[in-house]
């Protein structure tokens, strides 16, 4: 069993421009340790900007 707060990542209200184009909007995300994160959407929804 997992001990709670076990967090490895936290990201808080993450806001990301590629110049003035706004591409990711205040992302939050939790990754507790022994979890596996997938992310996946359509092409340009920001995955790869996220990692």
């Amino acid at each position: 069993m997992i001990a709670a707060n076990s967090e490895a990542l936290t990201i808080s209200g993450l806001d990301c421009f590629y110049g003035e184009v706004q591409v990711l909007y205040g992302l939050d995300l939790v990754l507790n340790k022994g979890e596996v994160l997938c992310l996946f959407g359509r092409n340009g929804a920001g995955k790869t900007t996220t990692l």
